[in-house]
């Protein structure tokens, strides 16, 4: 069931200049970061939140077990004493479903139905504000959301097509180099 939901492996982001296309790669590092147990405050790409009050995103994603997981994290920034901007988790929750629940794509990032998993209680004793506790869910399956460790990747399925970190990491390179002449 689930070789027919992805046929086509290769996606582009094509615009004029500063219509978003760096910010799309930028949110979708913070999300594969999120889902990988690294801490907001050291991913790079946490300059897409700016000073949010609160960000929403909902990331989706296939686990070890076949299930279809939807996280929804509410991010919020303070200022600090040295006027630097933290980011903490305000609010998490985690949903999932069998991938053979799911009839067309039309449902497959639909979980209006579901109740969640999981839900963030700010009681984890030794959970950091700002790391996702998707943890335990990794650490329960031991999953991991690493592209590059992942099974497509390991067995040559992504050969010729550039991972979206690797995307991000060679374009904000292309664009500091590009900036500095």
């Amino acid at each position: 069931m689930v070789d027919h939901y992805f046929l086509h492996c290769a996606n582009a982001f094509i615009g004029v200049n500063a219509s978003g296309k760096t910010s799309v790669l930028k949110v979708v590092n913070l999300a594969m970061n999120i889902i990988n147990n690294e801490p907001i405050n050291h991913i790079e790409a946490k300059e897409i939140l700016g000073k949010t009050n609160e960000a929403i995103l909902c990331i989706y994603f296939f686990d070890n077990q076949e299930k279809i997981c939807c996280l929804e994290t509410i991010i919020s920034s303070i200022k600090t004493k040295t006027n630097e901007i933290e980011y903490f988790i305000q609010s998490e929750r985690l949903w999932e479903k069998s991938i053979s629940s799911v009839k067309s794509k039309k449902y497959l990032t639909d979980f209006t139905s579901i109740e969640p998993i999981a839900v963030r209680s700010n009681n984890e004793m030794y959970l950091s504000d700002d790391v996702s506790f998707i943890i335990a869910h990794n650490k329960k399956y031991n999953a991991s959301n690493d592209i590059k460790k992942s099974d497509a990747n390991q067995s040559g399925m992504l050969e010729g097509t550039t991972p979206v970190y690797d995307a991000y990491v060679r374009l904000k390179k292309n664009l500091e180099t590009s900036v500095d002449r």
